[in-house]
């Protein structure tokens, strides 16, 4: 007996979900799981975000996310990715669909 065909996540899906202690993201709608980071991940990705918000400090052009910062990047289906930083852009801010958590 076959499974009953599942309709892709949606980004709004991903707000449910128990998950604790995973990083999850959506690509295509489906759900991608990964342990969280290890320690020299965590580093790496701290220094890229004080350079970014050194930048953003000296030059206004936007703010500076963390890593728990859910980005939707495409719809139907979803993808919804959490980068280590990110610099979104005024207009880019404007625009953006965000996912909070």
């Amino acid at each position: 007996m076959s499974e009953p065909a599942r309709r892709p996540l949606i980004a709004e899906d991903l707000y449910d979900l128990p998950l604790d202690d995973v990083r999850a993201e959506l690509v295509r709608g489906d759900l991608v799981c990964e342990p969280p980071a290890g320690f020299e991940h965590g580093v790496g990705a701290a220094g890229i975000g004080y350079f970014l918000q050194r930048y953003v400090d000296d030059s206004p052009v936007g703010v500076v996310c963390g890593a728990e910062t859910g980005f939707v990047l495409f719809r139907d289906p979803d993808t919804v990715r959490a980068p280590d930083a990110a610099l979104v852009t005024r207009d880019e801010h404007a625009a953006r669909v965000c996912v909070p958590r």
